[in-house]
């Protein structure tokens, strides 16, 4: 796994947090009746993490939640 805070190391995250930007600013006035930009608030991404993988990388099939079973189901579903 790529460190906490990949998205300064790596330009390839850049697309998916300007994504994740514009989503939530997009959901704000839905989730909670509040425009950001007449409060005059911005929304920025403080940590973005994952595998990076390169054209020749890949990974051993595997279920990550195979030895934690309180994570399979989320609650309301």
């Amino acid at each position: 796994m790529s460190p906490w805070k990949s998205y300064l190391l790596n330009a390839k995250l850049m697309p998916l947090c300007a994504s994740v930007v514009e989503i939530a600013k997009a959901t704000a006035p839905k989730a909670w009746s509040g425009d950001l930009d007449s409060l005059g608030l911005d929304l920025l991404v403080t940590h973005c993490w994952g595998a990076i993988y390169e054209q020749a990388d890949y990974t051993a099939p595997h279920n990550p939640l195979a030895g934690r079973p309180e994570l399979r189901r989320l609650p309301g579903s």
